[in-house]
């Protein structure tokens, strides 16, 4: 007879009865079946909806009961006094140790000040890399008593650290360790704007073009690419292709850029620059009599970049896409850099640092602009082929007698 009684009501009382009293929320619906099934197998509908009714009117007279307080307190919650204390900044900053000071941005150094004006601050630093995070400089560090902030960080992800290994004793660090400093602060990078006085020489970057002639040069350009590429990898030489302008066929390309680094980059220079001239049956035109396709790669270093006045770079931030977790999604990480005269413009996202992705696009401005300037030289001493680009086509450094299949 209890089971009886007890689906009577279950099966009587529904979700949209319950809405009509009131009992509009999911969580109270659900709390009060639950009571009604395990408690209610003696009483009727009506008292039920009696009880349910009254006690969504006056909660706190059911707080007690020993059926219905858990709904109640649903509706009444009790309310815990919260003790906290009022901290106020301090009046003046801590003292605090700053390395490589004159290269840092303000911003950086008014967070670390406001930082050191809390009063659980026991210490900080900037390091010479600081530039301007969230709570805390990118590269700042802060030591507090018996609290944990997570807001003072830089959100900056995308850190990385270098190791090199000498073949040298320990004791070479004490012998030598002021030649040892001096070297750190000679060849480290400061600041936002930091850079190194000299220009490293295992770095380079190659132009594969195709001097814009017909089809079978763009094919040309493309399986040259894919040949410097693979001698790259056996040379154990870190290569980057920056830019690739697509051909109106498929597998070809006008032109592109890669970047090499390395220290056997002379091998490809030696081998690559110059004239490439590919031997092979047109695979577009059948009986066409021509075979000999040219394309030209030259290269270029990243001193002969510096001549280009920055005051005519304009930087934009925007978000990026893709893999790199909370920082990449909700901060405008990716940054546009734009030459101002020629309108040419580059985008870079691969790092989760703004700044890191900030002197990736800069870089990639130059070797495209340079590039550029190359190509309108060219376009400047065109003396044949219908006014495309000029290529001088005589004396190959390299002749490739394959498919360009």
């Amino acid at each position: 007879m209890e089971k009886y009684n007890k689906e009577i009501i279950l099966m009587s009382i529904r979700f949209k009865e319950l809405s009509k009293i009131g009992y509009t929320n999911n969580v109270a619906r659900s709390l009060a079946l639950g009571i009604i099934s395990k408690y209610c197998k003696h009483s009727t509908k009506d008292e039920v909806l009696a009880i349910l009714s009254d006690l969504l009117q006056y909660p706190d007279k059911y707080k007690t009961n020993e059926i219905w307080s858990r709904l109640a307190e649903h509706f009444s919650p009790i309310m815990e006094e919260k003790q906290f204390s009022v901290y106020n900044l301090l009046d003046e900053p801590l003292a605090f140790k700053t390395y490589g000071g004159k290269f840092i941005d303000s911003l950086a150094k008014q967070q670390i000040e406001l930082a050191m004006r809390l009063p659980v601050t026991l210490a900080g630093a900037l390091m010479p890399d600081a530039h301007a995070g969230y709570g805390l400089p990118i590269g700042g560090v802060l030591a507090v008593e018996n609290a944990v902030i997570p807001y003072a960080v830089g959100v900056d992800i995308g850190c990385r650290m270098s190791l090199t290994v000498f073949d040298a004793k320990a004791d070479y660090l004490t012998r030598y360790s002021h030649q040892i400093k001096e070297a750190l602060k000679e060849y480290t990078h400061f600041g936002m704007e930091g850079g190194l006085t000299f220009i490293m020489n295992n770095k380079i970057y190659l132009q594969i073009i195709s001097g814009r002639g017909p089809a079978e040069c763009f094919r040309a350009v493309d399986l040259v690419l894919e040949k410097i590429l693979k001698h790259a990898r056996e040379l154990k030489l870190e290569a980057e292709v920056l830019e690739r302008e697509q051909g109106e066929i498929n597998r070809t390309l006008f032109s592109a850029i890669i970047s090499l680094e390395g220290n056997k980059i002379d091998e490809i220079v030696d081998e690559w620059e110059g004239v490439i001239q590919w031997t092979a049956q047109s695979p577009y035109r059948i009986y066409h009599k021509r075979k000999n396709w040219f394309v030209g790669v030259k290269s270029f270093t990243p001193s002969e970049l510096s001549d280009v006045d920055m005051k005519y770079i304009t930087y934009q931030t925007l978000r990026s896409s893709g893999a790199g977790g909370q920082h990449v999604n909700k901060t405008e990480t990716a940054v546009r850099a734009i030459h101002n005269p020629s309108g040419l413009s580059v985008i870079a996202s691969d790092q989760r640092s703004q700044h890191q992705n900030k002197k990736l696009a800069t870089e990639r401005l130059l070797v495209k602009l340079s590039a550029w300037t190359e190509e309108q030289m060219m376009q400047e001493a065109q003396k044949n082929w219908d006014n495309h680009n000029s290529l001088e086509r005589g004396n190959p450094v390299k002749v490739i007698k394959e498919p360009l299949n």
